[in-house]
């Protein structure tokens, strides 16, 4: 259980010291002409400034904002488990040359599980990678995965989801759709444009 704990705390932790200044803001923008994706009934477009990006949200998840970090927690799930998805943007001039590939052990790296073979991915045009995740033996059977995307030469998107593995199938539909449904602005600390 304390590890558990800890992968959802090393995930905000994470969340937090890459998200930068900036005003907390996740608010329900109206439809724009942004191609929805297939797949399971999504919830309203939320933005979030300092990340720089929107995305759909999943009906009934409880959402926490903190800076350019987003965390979507399932109804009746356990904080500590999941399930769970974290968003993440990130701008920092050490990513510059960087492919999604190469930056996506750098914002794993730390948690406790073991990666699968990372899969490059092009997503509406821009770099991406992909990864599975299972937990080691302490982290009582959490499995999930991992994408980062590479919207400009020095800024990232990282997003992670987690679940125990008899609710994992539930949240990989939620994942993938929301992944399809990041759009990318400019970072900034105001409010939603």
């Amino acid at each position: 259980m304390k590890i558990k704990s800890a992968l959802l705390l090393t995930l905000l932790v994470l969340a937090i010291g890459l998200s930068g200044c900036g005003q907390i803001v996740a608010t329900p923008e109206a439809p724009t002409a942004t191609p929805t994706p297939t797949g399971p009934t999504m919830g309203d477009r939320l933005i979030n400034n300092p990340g720089g990006f929107s995305f759909l949200s999943i009906p009934d998840y409880t959402l926490q904002a903190d800076g350019a970090a987003v965390m979507l927690l399932a109804p009746e799930a356990d904080v500590n488990e999941g399930p769970a998805i974290v968003l993440m943007g990130a701008v920092d001039e050490t990513l510059t040359g960087l492919t999604a590939a190469e930056e996506l052990p750098m914002f794993v790296e730390g948690t406790p599980f073991e990666l699968g073979e990372i899969k490059t991915i092009t997503l509406n045009g821009l770099d991406g990678a992909t990864v599975e995740l299972t937990g080691s033996a302490e982290s009582g059977g959490l499995v999930g995965r991992a994408a980062v995307l590479v919207p400009a030469p020095n800024r990232a998107f990282l997003m992670m989801g987690v679940a125990p593995a008899e609710r994992w199938d539930e949240l990989a539909t939620y994942f993938e759709a929301i992944l399809g449904s990041v759009v990318f602005f400019d970072p900034t600390a105001g409010t939603t444009p």
